[in-house]
């Protein structure tokens, strides 16, 4: 059964690489009246399988080892419980990343850092309330009330002049793009520009080729570096209007919205709600760095492979802010200011209470 499923996943890789060539339908959508009237839009309306879950050909070349993680349900057993708190007890974990050994994520106190080789901490403390982190050109961002560069265990402030609070940062070719309440900017060698203005951006994700920009409200858009096309679903244009994450990996890009999950392998579009095994409809963060791909909502967290959703054990009823991989380790930030990290069937606790300094941010794990 195990093998068959690494057959599958290759054969599914080799598809959806070449599904990624096809594009889009030629089928064009329904226009959608909006403010942003002079972006194109264009969007595919078939929903369909994914081409993951429709390829079953054997293969005799073996896959990636993070493809099989540890989800197998004989793995997810144990005794050990993970207490969560009351969720208005701390500030959400906004936002997080993995750059070799290293974790980087923002909570109430700041930058806290782990070193999951060394297993060591530091806190890189701030007075500011941060909400994205982004590494670009050899350098990690960090955004909130303003932009600030990391240097010497210190946030050094960036001096751009941008209106309103980022919410999100992305590395995009030459450019950091820089979404904020109100509007998209990028930063680069040949200075700052406007992308778009008047638009609350929620969440942003290059493709290499391109980025996708979800909004908070007025839909997602697809960026080629030069023009913006709007992209909905013709049968409901509403269901993407609130884009809550973005993820993109191995030729698909994850849409996160409270009507669900949406996957995009290229050409098509399917879309996973809670009748389909989700925790909740309210997607709030995806990691699909690995072949797994690790879904948080507002009531727990699953992964999602070849089609099958399976929840996380004692990672359900925790209200997820983000989400992370390192190796197979899953580390999910929660909306009371936890931070955990999932490995193998143990859930562990690495900060309990973000405001109390004397915790030992590693002692579960040595």
């Amino acid at each position: 059964m195990k093998t068959n499923k690494l057959l599958t996943m290759f054969s599914a890789a080799i598809l959806v690489a070449g599904a990624s060539l096809i594009g889009c339908s030629a089928e064009e959508p329904e226009q959608k009246p909006t403010p942003m009237q002079k972006l194109t839009h264009t969007i595919s309306e078939t929903v369909a399988e994914s081409v993951i879950q429709a390829v079953k050909a054997r293969s005799d070349t073996t896959v990636p080892t993070d493809a099989v993680d540890t989800l197998s349900p004989a793995a997810e057993t144990s005794t050990e419980a993970f207490a969560v708190v009351d969720k208005t007890s701390g500030y959400p974990v906004s936002d997080m990343v993995v750059i070799g050994s290293n974790l980087y994520a923002l909570t109430a106190d700041g930058l806290v850092v782990f070193d999951f080789v060394e297993r060591a901490q530091k806190l890189v403390p701030t007075d500011t309330r941060l909400s994205a982190i982004a590494s670009h050109a050899g350098k990690l961002y960090v955004g909130g009330d303003g932009l600030f560069v990391v240097e010497d265990s210190t946030l050094s402030p960036v001096d751009i002049d941008i209106p309103g609070e980022i919410t999100s940062l992305e590395g995009y070719s030459y450019r950091l793009l820089i979404g904020t309440d109100n509007g998209l900017y990028s930063r680069s060698i040949f200075g700052d520009e406007v992308l778009l203005e008047d638009l609350p951006i929620s969440a942003l994700v290059s493709t290499g080729d391109d980025v996708w920009v979800g909004t908070a409200g007025d839909g997602l858009f697809q960026f080629d570096g030069v023009d913006f096309k709007e992209r909905y679903l013709s049968r409901d244009p509403s269901l993407m209007d609130r884009v809550t994450a973005l993820d993109y990996k191995y030729n698909h890009l994850y849409v996160g919205t409270p009507a669900g999950l949406f996957i995009y392998d290229g050409g098509r579009w399917d879309q996973l709600t809670a009748e389909n095994g989700l925790p909740s409809g309210d997607i709030t963060a995806i990691d699909a760095s690995y072949w797994v791909v690790v879904i948080g909502t507002d009531a727990g967290a699953t992964s999602y492979f070849d089609g099958d959703l399976m929840p996380l054990d004692k990672l359900n009823n925790v209200e997820v802010t983000s989400t992370a991989r390192y190796n197979k380790k899953i580390i999910v930030g929660t909306a009371n200011g936890d931070l955990v990290v999932k490995s193998g069937p143990v859930v562990r606790s690495l900060i309990n209470r973000p405001s109390d300094s004397s915790v030992d941010l590693f002692s579960a794990l040595k």
